[in-house]
């Protein structure tokens, strides 16, 4: 059975490790389901779909629709620039993720 955690965990610019400590389960474990040697159990699942912020369904690729559940609105520019973003090489959207982060953080640090 097929699940989104590796996806969804490079989105994150998580490492496997990282992911495992945040939902409380080992490394290894985050592996073998990427690798699709096994199926997250019940409780799991939860905590990964809680900490992605996805359904179940979406985690478990039974729908393709993330269905994020926010209560952010979002201005329609933010949501023009995220579908142009979704067109670029991994390459080139990484760069804007470095560039958004570097912002971020220089913001945060002059406030």
């Amino acid at each position: 059975m097929k699940t989104r955690v590796k996806e969804l965990r490079q989105l994150k610019h998580k490492t496997q490790l990282q992911l495992a400590l945040a939902v409380g389960c080992s490394q290894n474990s985050i592996s073998r389901i990427e690798l699709g040697e096994t199926v997250p159990n019940g409780e799991l699942l939860i905590k990964l779909s809680d900490y992605f912020n996805v359904s179940l369904d979406y985690m478990m690729c039974r729908d393709s629709q993330s269905q994020y559940s926010t209560n952010i609105s979002l201005q329609p520019r933010v949501i023009e620039y995220a579908k142009k973003l979704q067109l670029l090489s991994s390459d080139n959207k990484e760069t804007v993720y470095v560039v958004i982060d570097h912002l971020t953080s220089t913001q945060n640090r002059e406030e």
